[in-house]
């Protein structure tokens, strides 16, 4: 198991690039080879806290919205901007991001980490 979890470490890191490691090491406060030899279990898991913070839970409000939009307003497609350049069309996206997020779940699922990590189901408008 321990060589399966370094060699998704190792997956995300080629994917990802030397910022995110960079990143993570300033998380962890160890070198990413130190801490792979050392518990690539934690590492992994700093690795997805990184991921769900800054990737998935953005995406998760982002289909928050869009829910409250059409329930609330009958607004089923319309445009985020997601910083001053990027923009996200909603209407065409959501089933691409919702896939994507949920595999992302299935993922922490299938290793074990469900309890660390949740989806975000509340409809906070009807709480």
């Amino acid at each position: 198991m321990e060589n399966d979890l370094r060699i998704i470490c190792k997956k995300f890191a080629d994917k990802l690039g030397p910022s995110f490691i960079e990143r993570i090491e300033k998380r962890i406060k160890e070198d990413f080879e130190e801490a792979l030899e050392r518990s690539p279990k934690e590492l992994l898991i700093a690795i997805f806290e990184d991921i769900h913070l800054r990737i998935i839970l953005p995406f998760e409000m982002s289909l928050q919205i869009g829910t409250y939009l059409s329930e609330v307003y009958d607004i089923n497609d319309y445009i985020l901007a997601l910083s001053e350049k990027h923009y996200l069309h909603f209407g065409k996206s959501q089933q691409e991001i919702k896939r994507f997020v949920d595999s992302f779940y299935r993922m922490i699922e299938e290793l074990g980490l469900e309890e660390r990590f949740r989806k975000q189901e509340v409809r906070w408008w009807k709480a």
